[in-house]
C-alpha cells in the first residue's frame, strides 16, 4: 500500500509540474522584490504588475498573499498594453518555492 501511495503522489506531482511548465512562455529570476510597487525587476528588466496579475503559488502560513522575493526563479507570461511602455505580466508561477 505504501508503494502505491508513493507512486500515486509521484505521478501526481509530475503531472502538476509538467502542466505548469507548459503554461508560461518566459522564465527568469527576480532581481528586485516588488514590494508595493507596480513594477518588478526580472533578469534586470522592468515589467509592470498589478493586483490583476495572477500568481500561481501556495500561500505560506502567516502570509496574506504569495511573496515574490529577489532570487526567486519564476515562469511568467507577458503582454504589451497600449498605454504602457513596459511589458505587463499577466501570470507568474513560482518555480522553486519551498
Amino acid at each position: 500500500m505504501k508503494l502505491f501511495i508513493t507512486l500515486f503522489l509521484l505521478i501526481l506531482s509530475t503531472n502538476v509540474f509538467s502542466g505548469a511548465s507548459s503554461s508560461f512562455s518566459h522564465t527568469g529570476i527576480i532581481s528586485e522584490e516588488s514590494g508595493h510597487s507596480e513594477t518588478i525587476l526580472i533578469n534586470n528588466k522592468t515589467y509592470h504588475i498589478d493586483n490583476d496579475t495572477n500568481i500561481h503559488a501556495l500561500v505560506r502560513p502567516g502570509e496574506l498573499a504569495p511573496r515574490l522575493p529577489a532570487g526567486e526563479l519564476i515562469g511568467f507570461n507577458i503582454t504589451q498594453e497600449e498605454n504602457s511602455e513596459l511589458p505587463y505580466i499577466t501570470d507568474i508561477w513560482l518555480l522553486n518555492a519551498n
